[in-house]
């Protein structure tokens, strides 16, 4: 308890006490020294990196780990609202991007697809039932602060979501999908569009993969071509990465190049709007954006998958795709 009030203190919400001064001379229970050594410079951000740490590698079956991380997140759970921002904002985004990533990270050195220094004992390693209480803890306030108008914030949820899809994906994925397609269509939030097009990069293959994925597929696609904006140069990089990587595991068949005999997608109908729609958007970005002219640091950046994009849009197109983009 005395740990998570000084915690608190560093995530800057109201607990009642006196908010520190100085981070880096916190009361801290000499065990704990560790945590701010060598690093008085970045004293708070270091504090929120390494107690996440903490935490997580912290939780074991005899250990009361879980039980205080959830009087912790209940508590703070009213301030991961998009209505509550404040000076606690930007603390708060960098605990739940560090607390889910350190998850992962620990499933990762568990399954040994991470290296550690010493061997995991398995009696300590986390349970399927310890991922479905971590997510269902955590799961409830990403999704409220992927709607921050704090860009930091709802990109922290967005990244702390793909971590929790990657082991608790019948949990998470069906909300997160409505969150990138109601995301994708708030044209007035564009921090919102940026990021839903960026999770949505990561979940391609489950899409792909899922009974009606084709058409949730075929919706990203036409949805995401407001991503090529000239106004934007980073969520236009953030729509090219989505479509290179949707291009690494889908080709763009035309209907016409299909056997009369095989089975015919409903996003097969739609590739030729597409892709005139993202040719239209592509020379609109090279004709008219500053951003691609001569001594702006985006140029390069910009450039460069455009060249990628390019190379890859028309390899993988089928013969009569191809002619009717030509």
């Amino acid at each position: 308890d005395p740990l998570m009030t000084l915690f608190l203190k560093l995530l800057e919400v109201p607990t009642g006490k006196t908010k520190p001064q100085r981070y880096d001379q916190l009361g801290w229970p000499s065990d704990c020294d560790f945590l701010l050594h060598g690093k008085k410079d970045k004293a708070k951000d270091e504090c929120i990196k390494k107690y996440t740490r903490l935490i997580i590698f912290s939780i074991s079956p005899e250990s009361q780990t879980m039980a205080c991380v959830a009087k912790a997140l209940a508590y703070l759970k009213p301030f991961f609202h998009p209505l509550q921002e404040g000076g606690h904002t930007k603390p708060l985004d960098m605990f739940l991007k560090m607390i889910t990533l350190n998850y992962t990270k620990r499933l990762g050195m568990e399954s040994g697809k991470h290296r550690c220094k010493r061997p995991w004992r398995s009696s300590y390693a986390l349970s399927d039932q310890d991922a479905s209480d971590f997510t269902q803890l955590l799961c409830p306030l990403a999704m409220a602060a992927f709607y921050s108008k704090d860009f930091s914030m709802s990109f922290s949820a967005g990244q702390a979501l793909k971590d929790l899809s990657s082991f608790s994906s019948d949990m998470v994925l069906p909300k997160l999908l409505d969150v990138v397609l109601n995301s994708m269509q708030n044209v007035m939030k564009p921090h919102e569009v940026q990021n839903a097009i960026s999770i949505a990069s990561v979940l391609i293959r489950k899409i792909l993969s899922a009974a009606d994925g084709m058409d949730l597929m075929a919706q990203l696609m036409h949805l995401s071509v407001a991503g090529i904006d000239t106004n934007d140069p980073m969520k236009t990089m953030v729509t090219l990465r989505f479509y290179l990587a949707l291009l690494s595991e889908m080709p763009l068949t035309d209907v016409n190049d299909m056997p009369p005999e095989a089975a015919k997608p409903g996003i097969l109908y739609g590739l030729q709007d597409w892709c005139a729609a993202v040719i239209d958007k592509a020379f609109d970005l090279i004709g008219n954006v500053s951003d691609l002219k001569k001594g702006n640091a985006m140029k390069g950046h910009v450039q460069g998958l455009l060249r990628r994009f390019f190379t890859v849009f028309f390899q993988q197109m089928s013969p009569s795709l191809y002619n009717f983009c030509l």
